[in-house]
């Protein structure tokens, strides 16, 4: 999968070198020592038309063989740490690290091309059941992917199933909205 990233990232002329996916540490998101550890976290730099900007992305891997209550539960302890309450109550706690809350990637790992849209359809109705989950994916661009897809065809390509909203067709990764 990061292969694919720094070599759509070259093709492309942005920036995602060996070193920007790494493995994730954990995260404290809530008062009573709950923590979110990403799969992995991504940096890589954009070219928009403001000129270059620099994109944070969380990874999350959704196996079919764990089911999608796993997944769903990784995605609830990311909104955990999106609600975070910053020090004394004031903003949000991860105002403090980034500019922007990252994306949320999810690679669906083994998932055969056929069973693509059953599995995105699968998370959206796990996460229709958590509110904070739900209000997480209606403030910060979340989507899913098949891996072979990403390889193939590169991260950048039409693979990204947008998970925050119904209808709405696949994008690139940068080009997920909430």
């Amino acid at each position: 999968m990061h292969t694919a990233f720094v070599a759509d990232a070259r093709a492309r002329g942005e920036g995602c070198g060996p070193l920007d996916l790494v493995p994730a540490p954990e995260h404290p998101a809530g008062p009573a020592g709950e923590v979110y550890r990403p799969a992995a976290e991504l940096a890589y730099t954009a070219t928009t038309t403001g000129g270059r900007r620099r994109l944070r992305a969380f990874v999350e891997l959704h196996r079919p063989g764990r089911g999608t209550e796993h997944t769903a539960e990784q995605l609830a302890a990311c909104a955990a740490l999106w609600e975070q309450a910053g020090p004394g109550g004031s903003g949000r706690a991860w105002e403090r690290r980034w500019r922007a809350f990252p994306s949320v990637l999810v690679v669906l790992v083994g998932t055969a091309d056929a069973a693509v849209d059953a599995a995105v359809e699968e998370l959206r109705l796990a996460v229709e059941e958590r509110p904070a989950v739900a209000e997480l994916l209606a403030a910060v661009p979340t989507g899913a992917a098949r891996l072979e897809d990403l390889v193939q065809r590169g991260p950048a390509a039409a693979v990204w199933h947008p998970l925050g909203a119904e209808g709405r067709r696949p994008c690139g990764w940068t080009q997920l909205r909430p």
